[in-house]
């Protein structure tokens, strides 16, 4: 059994026919279930759009991210005010089911990211964190707290690369430790 290649997941009929125009042979899965080719070659942002001028989400002139349209059939509803759906793969083509996760917010979905940017580097996401310096997984204590309270808490260079930092942009500071 062939799955329908649009990413919905449902199998693909078998053609009645074979057609050269279409691509179908009689007797084998087709590639697309009818209707669900009408994904327009235009993508933004590296998203698959498709047109349906009926849905909320849907652009001016009538287009769909087709990652929400899958992740609202598995939801069997439409996706609440504020929601995003991350790729898990990260590849914003990759629309299977099992790559995709529904996320509540923003600021949810960016911690997906920030969390698969340590398990790249090597780290444990709940311990560590990625210095945007010199791009390792470090300890927490291992950067400065943050007087602003974002990014976890803590600052996003190393105290390492912090220190050096400090040495080339305060030239007339050398030989003394800023601590920032």
């Amino acid at each position: 059994m062939k799955l329908c290649e649009c990413g919905c997941g449902e199998p693909a009929p078998i053609a009645k026919m074979t057609s050269a125009k279409h691509g179908w042979r009689a007797g084998e899965p087709v590639r697309f279930i009818g209707g669900h080719n009408q994904r327009l070659q235009k993508r933004t942002s590296g998203y698959r759009m498709v047109v349906k001028r009926d849905h909320p989400r849907a652009s001016t002139n009538g287009c769909v991210q087709e990652h929400v349209l899958i992740a609202e059939r598995a939801l069997a509803r439409i996706l609440p005010i504020g929601a995003e759906i991350h790729h898990v793969d990260e590849n914003p083509l990759n629309n299977a089911n099992k790559n995709l996760v529904i996320c509540e917010n923003r600021r949810y979905h960016f911690l997906l990211h920030v969390r698969a940017r340590v398990l790249r580097a090597g780290g444990n996401p709940n311990t560590q964190r990625v210095c945007c310096v010199c791009r390792r997984a470090k300890d927490f204590s291992e950067f400065n707290v943050s007087r602003r309270n974002v990014n976890g808490g803590v600052t996003t260079r190393c105290r390492e690369c912090n220190r050096a930092y400090c040495r080339k942009a305060r030239p007339g500071n050398v030989g003394k430790e800023y601590i920032g």
